[in-house]
């Protein structure tokens, strides 16, 4: 669950969204939900070790949750514009299939 930062800030929505998304899932047995958490340290684990973080996911995620659709517009061009990466997204909670 991406934010700004890995910090819970109440003032930010992303970290607010976040906070209650890792919550709600917080049982499950599955999968690991957790945020906020800023890129650096969801993909990253030089820069986990710089910061000194220390979390459930550690620079080794293995799927991306943004906030909002701009977000993900803008994640999803980086990383296929700079970084040749190959990508899948989906987008949730139109109302027609997309």
């Amino acid at each position: 669950m991406l934010s700004a930062a890995e910090n819970f800030n109440p003032k930010m929505p992303s970290s607010v969204l976040a906070k209650e998304v890792t919550a709600h899932f917080n049982d499950q047995q599955e999968a690991t939900v957790f945020g906020p958490l800023s890129l650096d340290l969801a993909t990253s684990e030089e820069a986990v070790a710089h910061k000194r973080y220390s979390g459930p996911i550690m620079g080794d995620a293995d799927i991306l949750v943004v906030p909002t659709i701009d977000v993900g517009n803008c994640l999803y061009k980086s990383l296929t514009l700079f970084g040749h990466a190959k990508v899948g997204g989906t987008i949730v909670g139109t109302k027609v299939p997309v």
